[in-house]
């Protein structure tokens, strides 16, 4: 039976390749945009979003929407954060769902599932490797805040009989775009290492699982309403870790390391939340439903994903 997908974030990263994926599998995809960015609709089949009067250009088509999936919101890390820009990453996420639901009750449509983003700083950094999974306490940080609170708005769509996952995303892997495709470049011009200590537990993703997990909750079946998980490869890596595999991988240096206070001078708030947080993540709920990940170990990704150097 063919479904019809409505995607928010859609140019985006991870957006973009949702599209791809999901019109592969057969899907009908839709791309939704703010009413503003209309000139750069990413495809024919866009439907736009007036935030103030919580109106779609295509009712019709919304009412036959089955799938939502809600990716979108202003990028974590493109700028410091300021008072200014705090308010920009609360509003492009909380404040447009918030809109986004009232616009879907307003015109009485139910979709039967909303797949939607959120991210492992949800929960409290650690300063010993104490496991967390979807059971733990949260934290109180300025990141568990952000997620906490889109979380709540997002749980509002069960109001209209709407199922909702909420996949809180470790850091997405992928060569075509995301954290690898920034750092890769750094560590060819011998110019990589490790942040901080580089102790710290970095929960990451594989692109591909990511995808696939949206996949495997459309078509298992259960009966429960509000679901969570997360998003995150069942392995635990430092920062150190990482970094070394992708020196050994590219063949080239890993001793550059950037020390704490250098980060927090320059990155603030930001730095020590997204480069130096210990977050032991286990996906826990995936596996007990017996998720199968296509990459459960780094190594093994990057030992595909990355071109090693001609000798």
């Amino acid at each position: 039976m063919l479904m019809n997908i409505l995607i928010t974030g859609s140019s985006g990263f991870i957006g973009t390749h949702s599209i791809s994926f999901f019109e592969n599998l057969g899907f009908h995809v839709f791309c939704l945009l703010r009413h503003q960015k209309k000139i750069t609709a990413p495809s024919n089949n866009s439907i736009f979003f007036n935030e103030e009067q919580k109106t779609f250009d295509s009712p019709e088509i919304i009412k036959k929407i089955d799938i939502i999936i809600h990716l979108a919101g202003a990028n974590i890390a493109e700028h410091r954060w300021t008072t200014k820009q705090k308010k920009i990453l609360f509003s492009s996420r909380i404040d447009f769902t918030r809109n986004l639901f009232h616009a879907f009750k307003k015109l009485s449509a139910s979709p039967k599932l909303l797949i939607s983003a959120s991210g492992v700083g949800i929960y409290e950094s650690k300063i010993k490797n104490e496991i967390v999974d979807e059971s733990s306490s949260l934290g109180n940080s300025f990141l568990s805040h952000l997620a906490k609170s889109w979380e709540n708005e997002v749980q509002k769509f069960h109001e209209i009989n709407t199922k909702v996952c909420i996949l809180r995303f470790g850091s997405v892997l992928s060569s075509e775009g995301g954290l690898l495709q920034k750092i890769l470049p750094i560590y060819k011009l011998f110019l990589g290492g490790p942040f901080g200590k580089g102790n710290q537990i970095m929960p990451w993703i594989s692109l591909e699982d990511l995808l696939n997990i949206m996949k495997w909750i459309i078509f298992k079946k259960d009966n429960k309403e509000i679901q969570f998980y997360n998003a995150v490869a069942p392995e635990f890596i430092s920062n150190q870790k990482f970094t070394d595999l992708l020196a050994k991988m590219t063949n080239k240096t890993n001793f550059l390391r950037i020390p704490t206070f250098i980060i927090k001078v320059i990155l603030g708030e930001m730095g020590k939340e997204l480069l130096l947080s210990n977050l032991c993540v286990y996906p826990k709920n995936l596996l007990n439903e017996n998720y199968k990940f296509i990459y459960p170990n780094l190594e093994n990704y990057l030992k595909e994903k990355i071109s090693l150097p001609q000798s």
